[in-house]
């Protein structure tokens, strides 16, 4: 008899825990994998807003180490070896890649490769730097092409509100963008460097397969 009054117990058991799932005490399915991501900007940057970027600059995060990155003076002016008194050294800003490796076409749907921290009062308007703030690269579109040009750059130009702590979006300076393939070497992760021509200074970023360098239009 007892063997008998267990069953019927795990029988309606059984029957309460199927009531139970067809009224939607089931537990809940996990969450998706994007939803406790960082938030990616979906689209151009020409049709995000201001808040949408603005959340997507606060969840990214960058390699700061030294070897990863870069730190100098900015040439102001164009260098020429008779006058060299039309160039002088310009701000102390560094320079350093988002810790994420991204793949040509994530960086052709457009993410943010890099970040400029400008430590003085002097702007240098050619990256869309400005005093005492920081400026996230911005690269999109098809960045390879046989000429070396193709896609494009943005300098997003930001200051971190003193009260809120919440950053904002200064300016956005749309920017050149070359490619420079390289068939036998591949970086071992992402990194960027300050890269000097006589006329200007130029952003340095490992895109996949190559490298790539900006300066504003």
């Amino acid at each position: 008899m007892r063997i008998r009054g267990e069953k019927q117990r795990l029988s309606w058991l059984v029957v309460v825990a199927l009531v139970a799932l067809s009224a939607g005490f089931a537990v809940p399915p996990p969450p998706s994998q994007g939803s406790k991501g960082t938030p990616v900007p979906r689209g151009r940057i020409d049709t995000l807003s201001d808040r949408e970027l603005e959340r997507a600059i606060a969840a990214a995060k960058f390699d700061s180490s030294p070897w990863a990155g870069d730190e100098q003076r900015l040439m102001v002016g164009r260098y020429v070896a008779d006058s060299p008194s039309l160039a002088r050294y310009g701000p102390l800003v560094k320079i350093e890649p988002a810790e994420r490796s991204y793949s040509r076409p994530l960086l052709e749907r457009g993410r943010i490769v890099a970040r400029f921290i400008n430590q003085e009062a002097d702007s240098y308007p050619k990256l869309g730097i400005l005093p005492h703030s920081i400026t996230y690269w911005w690269i999109e579109g098809r960045y390879t092409t046989d000429s070396g040009r193709g896609g494009r750059a943005v300098f997003i130009a930001t200051r971190r509100d003193l009260e809120s702590r919440r950053i904002r979006i200064l300016r956005r300076t749309p920017a050149r963008l070359w490619f420079e393939a390289h068939r036998w070497y591949k970086s071992p992760g992402p990194s960027a460097r300050w890269y000097w021509v006589d006329r200007d200074e130029q952003g340095w970023y490992s895109c996949p397969s190559g490298c790539c360098r900006s300066q504003a239009e």
